[in-house]
């Protein structure tokens, strides 16, 4: 929504999405004309889902494959203290992507669901350059973190801040592609992008030349060539001076509350890394993020599920209601659990004979077979927290989940911090799964009060509050 509503007119698109409990609250005169289009839309919207869902799935397939193999090639080729160095740098940048995405892409996603082409077009311009406005600072921070490691330098800090910047340019342009539903058209980019780094550190280790920086400077060529690719496919129009100041307001209104949960991420993630770092040094972290390479063939999946969840729940809940948004997400779960819920059992029962697949016979990391099992535990938490989370913050309900995060917060200071102090790997995954099982829990305790009967009312009460007081 580049050229924004205005608040009247935001008001008719939340009314007509209060669905049948507002037509039996104010009377009976539209409610039996609503109920069949709803239930039309309904089917519509699911054969959309299949649709989509099968592109959504091959392009996320390509996804998790390129970024399994660079991670297993990684983790083959450097020491357990050099892999576990640049896991700690990844780390960060999947933080400050978060940063990125909660004031950028999470409102591109649930506005860029509503408009035609041409709007697109001009959101996507100036979200580029929101992207390239707030990568500055971002990226100035990671190498000011990257400095702060013992075996950290500065051009290593450089090359993970160019790779941040081209990498938060390209998703920017990916996910306003995804939020109408473009899955096939975001291929390209994505077997640039994903696979392109794949061949690049493969090349590199089969000559024995493969280290961090270059790693880097890999991933920041291949995000570029794939920006390059998909402005293309947009036609990406620059934005115009006079709209921006409103578009900024707009976007800091709806993605506040998700910056703020995002940067909970400081406590939940990112410090426990840093502590496993400190207390007992980083081939901790190396072999946290080796198991984490075994998961990533579902990683980006479970990533992509607010790609897909967040603008199928937004268009759903202004044209059927809460009930049709439910319904839509429920169905991008479901595709997504039948995919990973196979995988998740058999690393579960064979959690050795994975390690050996990964990462060789002969490899130290195939005696964490128990430690695998639970890192399996914590990642079916988080996906039952990040489809709900997703569905909430398709319906604009970001203020409620994060409650969930804050639950999730003191979880990690008050239990798996100290653990992972005390008792390095083990503790840091016990105190991990606590964590995330807290996180979910709290996620379904909220998606019940959401689906109480005066829920929908209440929302949109707040909805026209929130939009009489930005025209105001």
């Amino acid at each position: 929504m580049f050229s924004t509503m205005s608040a009247m007119s935001e008001a008719s698109v939340i009314v007509r999405s209060m669905s049948v409990r507002m037509d039996e609250r104010f009377g009976p005169l539209r409610i039996h004309a609503r109920r069949p289009i709803a239930q039309q839309r309904v089917a519509t919207e699911q054969g959309v889902v299949r649709r989509r869902g099968i592109w959504a799935l091959a392009d996320q397939s390509v996804v998790s494959l390129g970024n399994c193999a660079t991670s297993v090639i990684l983790a083959r080729s450097l020491s357990v203290g050099q892999f576990g160095l640049f896991a700690i740098l990844l780390e960060v940048m999947l933080f400050l992507n978060s940063l990125q995405a909660a004031i950028v892409i999470y409102p591109l996603s649930v506005k860029g669901a509503k408009l035609d082409t041409a709007g697109l077009r001009r959101l996507a311009g100036a979200c580029l350059l929101l992207t390239g406005l707030a990568s500055l600072p971002l990226a100035g921070t990671l190498i000011g973190a990257t400095n702060a490691l013992r075996t950290g330098n500065l051009a290593m800090g450089i090359l993970a801040g160019c790779a941040l910047l081209l990498w938060q340019g390209q998703e920017t342009l990916r996910r306003a592609m995804m939020a109408q539903g473009d899955f096939k058209g975001i291929l390209p980019g994505d077997i640039i992008s994903y696979f392109g780094q794949t061949v690049g550190v493969m090349v590199l280790a089969a000559m024995g030349a493969l280290t961090i920086n270059r790693a880097f400077a890999i991933m920041g060529l291949t995000s570029l060539l794939a920006l390059a690719v998909q402005a293309l496919q947009i036609g990406i129009r620059l934005p115009r001076l006079r709209e921006m100041p409103r578009l900024v307001q707009d976007f800091w209104t709806m993605g506040r509350w998700v910056l703020i949960g995002s940067l909970t991420a400081v406590i939940t993630t990112l410090s426990l890394s840093w502590t496993m770092a400190y207390f007992h040094g980083v081939d901790g972290v190396g072999q946290f993020q080796a198991m984490a390479g075994v998961l990533k063939l579902s990683n980006p999946l479970m990533l992509c599920l607010s790609g897909l969840i967040v603008p199928a729940a937004a268009r759903a809940l202004r044209e059927g209601g809460l009930k049709m948004a439910e319904q839509v997400a429920f169905r991008y779960a479901l595709n997504a659990a039948v995919f990973v819920a196979p995988y998740y059992a058999a690393l579960i029962i064979f959690p050795a004979f994975a390690l050996r697949v990964f990462y060789g016979a002969n490899s130290p990391l195939i005696a964490l077979t128990n430690e695998l099992r639970v890192f399996v535990l914590s990642y079916s938490a988080l996906f039952i927290a990040q489809v709900i989370g997703c569905f909430l913050n398709g319906v604009e309900q970001s203020r409620r989940a994060f409650v969930a995060q804050i639950a999730q917060t003191a979880a990690t200071l008050l239990v798996a911090l100290p653990l992972t102090a005390l008792y390095g790997l083990p503790g840091m995954l016990v105190g991990w799964l606590s964590s995330n099982v807290v996180l979910a829990a709290s996620y379904v305790c909220i998606l019940r009060r959401v689906e109480r009967p005066n829920a929908m009312e209440e929302m949109v009460a707040m909805e026209m509050r929130q939009s009489s007081s930005i025209a105001a």
